[in-house]
């Protein structure tokens, strides 16, 4: 937690993320696993660092119908102790679903809703309403584009309003050749 905020911006720690394409299995359903790496490189005092490697690991899977598409993601992350606090965080599971539909009449448009449950990085250090378990819901569209995917979503915590922002707005852009 800051007192005030930081006087400078700055790059925080890199990410290293490599991902293993499983074969196909059980009904066409397809898949993957991922490792991630956060490599403690910047500064811990300006608050660009915790100071700690952090290590995570995630399993996708998901089908594809004719119009319909179903995402499974599950994992853990494993955060490092917090240097500037000596907080020591517990490791932090979740889950996301995401379930994502092609219009039938406009085959470049696409509508999507994503369900987030996660633990909160503070609950087993505080009784507290923002250390309760993260529910999300995010929903949006997707526009195929020449110049490339535009989206367009909204997130909201559905149970607890305390310990996330009251509505997050996500605009993305993405280039595929």
């Amino acid at each position: 937690m800051l007192l005030s905020r930081p006087s400078r911006g700055g790059l925080t720690d890199p990410n290293m993320f490599l991902r293993y394409a499983l074969p196909q299995f059980a009904d066409h359903w397809r898949g993957n696993v991922e490792i991630g790496l956060k490599i403690p490189l910047m500064n811990t005092e300006k608050f660009l660092s915790t100071g700690s490697w952090d290590f995570g690991y995630q399993l996708t899977i998901d089908k594809h119908f004719e119009y319909n598409a179903w995402l499974l993601n599950m994992g853990v992350i494993y955060p490092g102790k917090f240097t500037q606090s000596d907080f020591n965080p517990p490791s932090l599971p979740f889950i996301n679903i995401s379930w994502l539909h092609r219009f039938k009449h406009r085959p470049n448009t696409r509508s999507f809703v994503q369900v987030l449950l996660a633990e909160h990085p503070y609950h087993a250090s505080m009784n507290s309403a923002l250390s309760d378990m993260e529910f999300q819901i995010t929903a949006g569209f997707k526009w195929h584009t020449h110049m490339g995917i535009f989206g367009l979503g909204m997130t909201e915590n559905v149970l607890n309003f305390d310990n996330t922002p009251d509505i997050g707005l996500h605009l993305t852009w993405g280039y595929l050749k």
